[in-house]
């Protein structure tokens, strides 16, 4: 069975046009532990991100040729193009 990944490449075209947004709010919510604790939490996540994800679009690749699903590479760089601009934005900005 193949999986429709058109789907999923309509998913993250319009995410990369259209990217969501956290709306501003109390930022005093937190207590400063509670912000350390899920801001070390976040950057152990994004570390284990970057370093699994280097070789993804070459394995994509490899894979969408073996495959013949094309669509693969563009869904690939439209996955890595949204995890950078998570990493961009301020999680947990101080108080």
């Amino acid at each position: 069975m193949r999986p429709n990944l058109s789907i999923w490449l309509k998913h993250f075209e319009h995410h990369a046009r259209w990217p969501f947004k956290v709306p501003d709010g109390p930022r005093d919510t937190l207590t400063a532990e509670d912000r350390d604790a899920i801001g070390a939490s976040l950057a152990l996540f994004q570390h284990a991100e970057r370093s699994s994800g280097a070789a993804s679009p070459a394995r994509a690749a490899q894979f969408a040729a073996q495959h013949e699903r094309p669509e693969l590479l563009q869904i690939t760089a439209l996955t890595e193009a949204e995890k950078r601009g998570h990493d961009r934005q301020r999680v947990l900005p101080r108080a």
